[in-house]
């Protein structure tokens, strides 16, 4: 009898503690928050002899593999978006930026990172330096990638998008 009287009071506040514990909502995750960041690739800044179409391919292919792999903490902006803020900012659609003027459109869009890099023509094949940064300067990833025998522009950014992706904090 003596136990039964003690137990009371210390059931009945266990009672109490697990039925507030079961009333306090769970941490909703990032997926379900959706994307608190926006990720801003532009067209890769060229030698003279890599040609314009070739920069923008190489691009799209960064742009489409950030878009497909989850990265519950990051939106791409979308080429056609990406094209509507240069054309507002007096440039064409596609247009190759100097890393400051990226860095400055991307702060514009109010992006988080931002993917920027060079291209040059190495015999029969491209170099590629892509760096993963934020806007103002902030320090950023660099990928080194050459394009294989055989592998498409599209293919590259693929490859290079994937590197950067596992760089992203």
């Amino acid at each position: 009898m003596r136990y039964s009287l003690w137990m009371v009071p210390t059931l009945l506040a266990a009672l109490v503690a697990s039925s507030a514990s079961a009333q306090v909502p769970p941490k909703r995750s990032l997926e379900a928050r959706g994307p608190s960041a926006l990720l801003l690739v532009v067209t890769p800044d060229t030698a003279p002899a890599v040609p314009f179409d070739h920069a923008v391919e190489l691009a799209a292919g960064i742009r489409r593999q950030l878009e497909r792999t989850s990265m519950p903490e990051y939106a791409v902006v979308s080429r056609a978006s990406t094209n509507r803020a240069l054309e507002q900012y007096g440039y064409s659609p596609d247009a190759i930026l100097s890393p400051a003027a990226a860095e400055a459109l991307a702060a514009a869009l109010h992006a988080k990172a931002v993917v920027i890099g060079t291209m040059e023509r190495v015999g029969e094949s491209y170099r590629v330096v892509a760096r993963l940064g934020g806007p103002g300067g902030k320090a950023g990833r660099r990928v080194n990638l050459t394009q294989a025998e055989g592998q498409s522009l599209s293919d590259l950014g693929l490859a290079i998008a994937d590197r950067l992706r596992s760089q992203l904090p």
